[in-house]
């Protein structure tokens, strides 16, 4: 399990630890086998407990497929879009950071 978390504001970790952010705006999920069913689950809902929090990836290793969830009202939890990208020539916007980005960028050297 691999991820990559975009911070609201200053990074705020948890106690002296640094492999634990406590306000991401965007965490991006490389998924696994062995942890897809709990990065669906339990953890997204886990996620969308946190302040400030708006936006979650899921990425697929082995096909170009990439689930996107983005909060629709920021002042509630419970209204996410959720959309598939699932072509390389296609391009996935990613609201919390007002860029979009390329799939075939996101799975450069990548052979599938």
């Amino acid at each position: 399990m691999r991820y990559l978390y975009r911070f609201n504001g200053k990074p705020e970790f948890n106690d002296d630890r640094n492999d634990e952010i406590l306000n991401p705006l965007l965490i991006i999920e490389v998924l696994s086998p062995s942890t897809e069913a709990y990065d669906r689950g339990d953890k997204f809902r886990k996620y969308r407990s946190i302040g400030g929090f708006c936006e979650y990836l899921l990425v697929s290793q082995t096909e170009p497929y990439i689930e996107q969830y983005h909060n629709l009202d920021s002042n509630s939890n419970d209204r996410w879009l959720w959309q598939v990208h699932s072509h390389l020539e296609r391009a996935i916007f990613l609201h919390s950071l007002n860029v979009e980005i390329a799939l075939t960028e996101i799975y450069r050297r990548i052979n599938f």
